[in-house]
């Protein structure tokens, strides 16, 4: 398998795998981090048994419907066979950068290579497409978004939130975040918690993007009746 960045990945149970999908990959041309190609590529990765990480089992499934997204996130939605991937860089062949059309549902059957089934703009109430925001599945199987950048280019770090209830097919908007913040990481603690920490945000005095402090963590109980960062 050829290196790759950006590409989003999940957790699956049972049996116990990685699965990846899509990223960046190096342009015979000489792309940037940002201008090289998209790839399609779905890998799934077992830890059924230990491995050498030199010669680590990965295996490229077959699929033909898998999109070509960089900088977006995996989710489960049932325990071992449904899941959600949201946002990412579609390139340049994605007609609105910051439409309302990156959720696509896959279908995951036992040994079997997922199936990927994009979403029409107008399901769920999705929110806008984005990048290098993070997602996080919850005690109470909902996907729990944060944050991110828009993907139209003008660099715009965002902080609103949003919970999805596949069950249903809603996305709920939550409360902001404190700040704007994208390439962060999202999770949750076994009391319904969701952290959020690290990651990059807008600096009110130089208006450039920059780290956030290892000393921020924010966090917001889900369980509460009216939940609050």
């Amino acid at each position: 398998l050829i290196i790759r960045w950006g590409a989003a990945s999940m957790y699956i149970p049972s049996p116990p795998s990685i699965l990846i999908s899509g990223g960046k990959t190096p342009s015979p041309d000489g792309g940037t981090y940002s201008s090289s190609p998209n790839s399609p590529d779905v890998i799934r990765l077992s830890l059924l048994s230990n491995f050498s990480t030199s010669s680590a089992p990965y295996e490229l499934l077959n699929t033909t419907s898998s999109p070509a997204y960089a900088w977006h996130t995996l989710s489960l939605t049932s325990y071992n066979t449904s899941a959600l991937s949201f946002g990412g860089d579609g390139g340049p062949s994605t007609a609105l950068p910051a439409g309302t059309d990156s959720s696509w549902l896959l279908s995951i059957p036992d040994g079997a290579p997922p199936g990927f089934a994009q979403q029409s703009s107008s399901w769920a109430n999705q929110p806008q497409r984005r990048i290098l925001h993070s997602a996080a599945t919850g005690p109470d199987g909902m996907v729990y978004i944060t944050g991110g950048q828009r993907n139209d280019g003008s660099g715009l770090i965002l902080s609103d939130a949003y919970a999805l209830n596949a069950n249903t097919s809603t996305f709920t908007p939550l409360p902001n975040l404190p700040r704007g913040t994208a390439h962060h990481l999202s999770a949750f603690l076994p009391n319904g918690t969701l952290i959020v920490f690290g990651g990059i945000y807008t600096s009110t005095i130089t208006g450039n993007p920059t780290l956030s402090e290892t000393s921020t963590i924010y966090s917001l109980d889900t369980k509460a009746a009216t939940p609050a960062w």
